[in-house]
């Protein structure tokens, strides 16, 4: 249960993996940031803090489309954003939120 953010707050419609005991955890398959670390929150991160984050470049192309549309209201909003596709999407979404 380690690889499992148990804090993490559903949301309607999102799907969700615990791995069985002994499966090796994905980003793609219920992986999350390891112990101890934060979520970054997609809505307040500056774009440094968003380059941290693995396999993305479309940092900037985050803040601008905060600065123009407003805050995201869910993680899946990063589809919306030019630059981030369902894979980028799919390594991101357990080490991001938008609270």
């Amino acid at each position: 249960m380690e690889h499992v953010n148990l804090a993490t707050r559903l949301r309607d419609g999102e799907q969700y993996h615990i791995p069985r005991l002994g499966e090796a955890p994905t980003p793609a398959h219920g992986f999350v940031a390891p112990p101890g670390s934060t979520l970054v929150n997609l809505n307040t991160a500056s774009a440094e803090q968003l380059a941290a984050l693995p396999g993305i470049g479309a940092t900037q192309a985050i803040v601008a489309y905060r600065q123009q549309h407003g805050p995201l209201q869910r993680v899946d909003d990063l589809l919306a954003v030019s630059g981030i596709g369902p894979a980028t999407l799919e390594r991101l979404r357990s080490l991001v939120t938008v609270d």
